[in-house]
């Protein structure tokens, strides 16, 4: 199976570059003024996270959606973890 040709770019970073390159290029494109921009943005970075750490494959698994959302809505239920989230979004807007 080849890799896409965004993980193809980014095979010679380190993961963290990877990481925060491919969470920038899908959340820079979302509407900020969006009521529901921070729970978009925080599936987003949960699902690069999971897809870079294990690869595509594990996106294709019954369970995904499921195990995305449950991460997903743990990081946003969490004021430590939300703020964080937060943070990196404003990171990503500089």
């Amino acid at each position: 199976e080849q890799p896409s040709p965004e993980m193809e770019a980014l095979i010679g970073k380190d993961k963290y570059e990877s990481f925060f390159e491919m969470a920038k290029t899908h959340i820079l494109k979302m509407d900020r003024n969006s009521e529901s921009f921070l729970p978009q943005a925080a599936q987003k970075i949960v699902s690069t996270a999971l897809e870079q750490e294990y690869g595509e494959k594990v996106t294709k698994d019954p369970g995904y959606p499921q195990m995305e959302k449950t991460l997903t809505k743990k990081i946003l239920d969490d004021p430590r973890y939300r703020e964080m989230v937060e943070e990196f979004l404003k990171t990503l807007s500089l």
